[in-house]
């Protein structure tokens, strides 16, 4: 448990370092940051699994899949995280619910507060870049095959 409480240290660090607030759960070791992205506000929850010896970031976007476009919606998922270096996009196939999630092991390691302000960074920096394409995928204002397709020609 001591590990964990100098890993939760070093993420309240890397937060202030960025100079972002938070809502601070010390006896939990969580901590909830919310950010104005570009487009949709967003909601990072980071946790720190001490019986896994890991931090695991969530941010659950702000709007579910319909049924209607549930399968787009997991195609575009899918596509999206064969993109990405680090973290992954999940579905809820029966809620629709989406969410990005980003985690580091720290078994046998010291996490420095620039590991976690990259996690951070990345993180944010994902579920902004997606989160209106996802939202018009779900309404039906694009279709997966147009957003791989754009996705292609940025490549």
């Amino acid at each position: 448990m001591e590990q964990a409480k100098k890993m939760y240290n070093t993420i309240v660090k890397a937060i202030e370092n960025h100079g972002w607030h938070g809502e601070f759960n010390d006896e939990e070791l969580s901590v909830e940051l919310r950010i104005k992205g570009d487009d949709l506000p967003m909601i990072l929850r980071l946790h720190v699994r001490a019986e896994r010896e890991m931090v695991v970031l969530y941010c659950t976007m702000p709007f579910k899949f319909s049924q209607e476009h549930m399968v787009d919606g997991a195609y575009a998922l899918c596509y999206i995280n064969d993109l990405l270096s680090d973290g992954c996009f999940d579905l809820d196939l029966e809620t629709g619910r989406i969410c990005f999630r980003h985690s580091i092991l720290y078994l046998d390691s010291i996490i420095g507060p620039g590991a976690i302000e990259y996690m951070l960074d990345f993180s944010v920096y994902v579920v902004d870049e997606f989160n209106d394409k996802l939202l018009a995928i779900n309404k039906g204002l694009l279709s997966v095959e147009d957003f791989i397709n754009s996705q292609e020609k940025e490549r």
